[in-house]
């Protein structure tokens, strides 16, 4: 197996090596990651000129007027022994394959860390600039590629001696999927549901996963300690926070609030969300 696979194992057996019973949160340190070296870039994404907004189907339409909160990019990168990795979690809808691999391609050509040890998610935001079509579509892609190289090679300027530690707590009620029952028994998604009045509604057909993950990097007195946080919750709040304004939804205010009471740097990493069926069980 590929030391750099063998890494990140490292980080997922601390997810699932310390099993929380009950819905309290646990605290508990790691102790298979040797020699852990981790930093840690947040970049300013948010565009200074005229973007269509995605996460609805009118992304060519839907122009943004202003924005409520800063949209960011995050890259978390960890070296154990040679081998690095780069953990990046952009504020937008999604991060669709063509995406991804361009953004790996622009941040290897920065940094020389090779594709298949970089890693891209996005954090489901619906008013964030769409990736699609529209007049400056192409030329906000290209920014965030830089943006992502620039995030990359702060983070990895900031490397420092951490020690890994992982807390979980379960969350009731707090999260859902986008598909639907009806008192008929067949399933639908939010417009069929929308279409269909909500006194047909049953509930859903798939439970969403309760558990909030945290990742705490401790980098001692020197060097502010890292936060990476994980959870199944899809923030479709556009009308709430201004159809046509750029905002990175609940998440920005999330990032800020923990950022403040904790003094730590925050990242974002989403669980699965969106339009789930039966099969994505």
């Amino acid at each position: 197996m590929k030391k750099w696979i063998a890494l990140l194992l490292t980080l997922v057996m601390v997810l699932t090596l310390c099993a929380c019973n009950g819905s309290g949160a646990e605290d508990t340190q790691a102790s298979g990651a040797e020699g852990l070296q981790v930093g840690f870039a947040k970049v300013n994404i948010t565009p200074d000129y005229q973007v269509g907004l995605g996460g609805y189907s009118d992304a060519e339409t839907r122009t943004a007027q202003g924005f409520i909160d800063y949209i960011y990019t995050t890259c978390i990168a960890v070296t154990s022994g040679e081998e690095t990795i780069l953990m990046f979690t952009i504020d937008n809808c999604a991060a669709p394959k063509d995406i991804a691999n361009k953004i790996r391609n622009y941040v290897t050509q920065a940094t020389g860390i090779p594709e298949e040890k970089i890693f891209v998610g996005a954090t489901h935001g619906h008013n964030c600039p769409s990736t699609g079509s529209y007049d400056n579509a192409t030329r906000y892609k290209t920014d965030v590629y830089n943006w992502c190289a620039e995030a990359a090679q702060k983070a990895l300027a900031d490397r420092s001696p951490a020690t890994l530690l992982r807390a979980k707590a379960e969350h009731e009620r707090m999260n859902f999927v986008r598909h639907y029952t009806l008192d008929d028994g067949t399933f639908t998604d939010s417009s069929g549901a929308s279409a269909a009045g909500a006194n047909r509604l049953v509930g859903h057909p798939m439970p969403t996963d309760p558990q909030m993950v945290m990742l705490k990097f401790d980098r001692g007195e020197d060097k502010k300690d890292i936060l990476m946080v994980n959870w199944q919750a899809h923030p479709d709040s556009a009308s709430e926070i201004g159809y046509n304004q750029i905002s990175p939804s609940w998440i920005g205010p999330m990032r800020n609030k923990l950022e403040k009471e904790t003094g730590m740097l925050v990242a974002y990493f989403t669980g699965a969300s969106g339009n789930q069926t039966k099969e994505s069980k």
